[in-house]
């Protein structure tokens, strides 16, 4: 194989059918690199204009006047639409709403209704703690209904049976990277007569997600990581036409009201996905969110998770080519359909060289107990970039 070279890289970025989408994001400070758009990506240029006008014009002047204004009161729904494309849904299956935790604790205990007669939720002992918190505190609600956490979900043909209600698992591993098949998991699930949720967390924006395609029946994810929608901005979930018009609310609120200014006494569900919503929308966490999907309305997508795919295992060979594969071990897939957003590597001192790297003004993430995350989004890096890094990783390894 010829050695690469950082020529090389360059001449992929003058060849990037991508690369416009670069300007429509704040550029990093001068000599650093972001390596977390695992947890929180980059600022769209337009975002402090628009939150400056939703807090002077908006709040200042409009108040209350701007939930119908400004499309405050609509935006979970107009967010939703907006998303829909980046994860594969179609029109009026997706809205933007409170935040991931609380989305899972809603699709689960809907879910788990769906299958009144099951008692089992299966997930995996690698998923997000988080996740598991938020089922298990569903469950104890329901009573009767427990969690079975599997060693790998590749154990999952075999744990599925009749008492099987809900099938929940993370697309992406937050450790290691690797993306797990959906539409053949989903197969798996259906057959076995139980309901499918997944958390996009590590895959929204990062990688092709085909919800509709692949046959998920339920969905939720963050809108701070990969789609860029800020610091703690709101998260989603998605419902499938097969569910949507009945699966129960968990949460009955006011938004979720089929007529939500009647404040009648008694709740009936709105239609559709919009039963999922309890309250009033963050609107300066919508306003900035926005601000990002509507540069990824106008990006190429298909195009855009290509670049994600090469551009990560181009890292890879560059890890492998110039790094002591004893100081630094690839620990993702290194197949681009079974990897997710980010590059994990295993090293010896995970924290001490994530620090070494800051001080070299690189920023990336580490995770108990020995593992350094790269999370590189399609919309912004450069294949420059992958190249310096690893000028970077190789001092820092160094110690």
């Amino acid at each position: 194989m010829k050695r690469l070279t950082r020529a090389d890289c360059a001449r992929l970025d003058a060849g990037d059918p991508v690369a416009s989408l670069r300007s429509r994001f704040e550029p990093p400070a001068d000599g650093w690199l972001y390596f977390d758009a695992n947890s929180v990506g980059a600022m769209p240029v337009t975002a402090p204009a628009r939150m400056e006008r939703a807090l002077r014009h908006g709040w200042s002047e409009l108040r209350r006047r701007g939930y119908q204004q400004d499309g405050w009161i609509e935006s979970p729904a107009r967010l939703g639409d907006k998303l829909a494309p980046v994860i594969g849904a179609g029109a009026n299956s997706t809205v933007v709403c409170d935040s991931t935790s609380v989305n899972i604790f809603k699709l689960i205990v809907g879910a788990a209704r769906l299958r009144p007669d099951r008692n089992v939720v299966i997930s995996d002992a690698g998923n997000f703690p988080t996740d598991l918190y938020a089922a298990e505190s569903a469950l104890d609600l329901l009573g009767g209904k427990h969690l079975r956490l599997l060693e790998s979900v590749d154990d999952l043909g075999s744990a599925l049976d009749a008492d099987t209600a809900v099938v929940f698992l993370s697309h992406v591993d937050f450790r290691t990277g690797r993306r797990h098949d959906m539409a053949a998991i989903n197969r798996l699930t259906r057959a076995a007569g139980a309901v499918s949720c997944w958390d996009l967390s590590h895959s929204a924006g990062a990688v092709k997600v085909d919800l509709e395609a692949s046959g998920t029946d339920l969905a939720v994810g963050c809108g701070y990581k990969y789609l860029c929608g800020g610091p703690g901005a709101p998260a989603f979930l998605y419902v499938s036409e097969r569910y949507r018009q009945q699966m129960p609310s968990t949460i009955a609120g006011w938004q979720g009201h089929g007529d939500r200014m009647a404040f009648s006494t008694s709740y009936a569900p709105a239609a559709g996905v919009r039963r999922h919503l309890v309250g009033t929308p963050s609107v300066l966490g919508m306003v900035a969110l926005e601000c990002a999907l509507d540069v990824w309305q106008q990006a190429d997508l298909g195009p855009l998770f290509e670049k994600g795919d090469r551009i990560r295992s181009l890292l890879i060979d560059l890890i492998d080519q110039e790094c002591d594969p004893a100081a630094a071990r690839i620990v993702s897939p290194r197949e681009s359909e079974s990897r997710g957003g980010h590059v994990a590597i295993a090293v010896a001192d995970a924290p001490g060289t994530s620090k070494r790297l800051e001080e070299s003004r690189v920023v990336c993430t580490s995770r108990k107990p020995d593992i350094v995350r790269f999370g590189i989004s399609p919309l912004y890096a450069r294949y420059t970039d992958m190249w310096d890094l690893v000028e970077r990783l190789n001092k820092a390894l160094i110690g």
